[in-house]
């Protein structure tokens, strides 16, 4: 059994084409299937920044710009956001579950803007 302070090995949350009715009602079910509620907080903890980014996205709205971040080289910017947008609109999966799976796209698909 884990503590609560043990890293745990990250899934990977793969972008996909994003419809129009993913953005209005939610992802698909399968790109929360890496993340169950057990393992949600271990994920957000993990990913304190990322989360806190989740958050604030999630109540108020704004840029990843806002919070000091940029599309990753190579990945294709509109296309996470869309993502990431669907992500946080799913009624579907538990709170605490998109949460987590809303800050493993972020950690995977957006950076600093001032990293080298």
């Amino acid at each position: 059994m884990q503590s609560s302070s043990e890293a745990v090995e990250l899934p990977t949350i793969e972008m996909w084409d994003v419809t129009g009715a993913d953005v209005a009602f939610g992802a698909p079910r399968e790109v929360y299937a890496k993340v169950t509620r057990q393992s949600s907080g271990h994920i957000t903890r993990q990913l304190r920044k990322e989360q806190d980014v989740f958050s604030a996205l999630f109540y108020s709205g704004g840029k990843m710009s806002d919070h000091g971040l940029k599309a990753r080289e190579g990945i294709d910017e509109r296309k996470a956001r869309a993502c990431l947008q669907a992500i946080m609109c799913s009624f579907d999966p538990p709170h605490e579950v998109k949460e987590a799976v809303a800050a493993l796209a972020i950690h995977q698909w957006w950076e600093p803007i001032n990293a080298l």
